[in-house]
């Protein structure tokens, strides 16, 4: 397009676009990837038919049971990463623990 960004917004609100619906309609849509491995087909049903209508308005306000889907989805993404990441933490605390034990085994002993 050749223009920045702010010159471009600034265009599009003129011709009446009043939002950049990119996080709310990739929110969506990783929802529905999410759910196409383990869900409920009527929940996937509804956030598709939610992602359609946000397509067609960014101004569309989400279903509740879809806000309540996206709001426990992200949820369990965030255990997910602190789970993982203590597991991580909590193997270089032993692995570091058993580097300590086998340097102490290994230092001579005075008295």
């Amino acid at each position: 397009l050749q223009c920045g960004l702010t010159k471009l917004k600034r265009r599009c609100r003129e011709l009446g676009v009043p939002r950049w619906p990119h996080r709310k309609l990739q929110s969506l849509s990783n929802l529905v990837n999410a759910l196409d491995v383990k869900g409920s087909d009527n929940v996937k049903h509804m956030v598709s038919q939610d992602l359609n209508v946000v397509h067609a308005d960014p101004n569309a306000a989400m279903s509740a049971d879809t806000a309540r889907a996206r709001q426990a989805h992200y949820k369990a993404v965030c255990r997910a990463k602190k789970q993982q990441v203590k597991t991580q933490a909590d193997g270089v605390l032993l692995e570091d623990l058993s580097h300590a034990a086998a340097a102490a085994a290994e230092a001579p002993m005075t008295t």
